[in-house]
């Protein structure tokens, strides 16, 4: 028998049982695509972000795109030779 589990409602509730507050992530890519998706919902969860790209102009609209979404700095970008 299937159960189904309730998913909290609320961001607030959500983000206290999967708070990552105090964990840093490196999120290669992150500028683009599937990579600023997942850096932007890293940051939302509390991590504080590192992304790495290739492409100054991208990271850096990625990093403030993620910074005014979630509020949060440090979202720090690094560029890749």
């Amino acid at each position: 028998m299937n159960q189904l589990v309730s998913v909290p409602s609320q961001t607030s509730e959500r983000s206290s049982v999967f708070s990552l507050e105090g964990h840093v992530a490196v999120v290669t890519g992150g500028a683009r695509g599937l990579g600023f998706a997942i850096a932007g919902g890293l940051a939302d969860f509390g991590a504080d972000v590192v992304i790495a790209s290739r492409n100054e102009e991208t990271l850096a609209y990625a990093t403030e795109m993620i910074a005014a979404k979630c509020g949060k700095f440090p979202i720090k970008r690094v560029m890749l030779p």
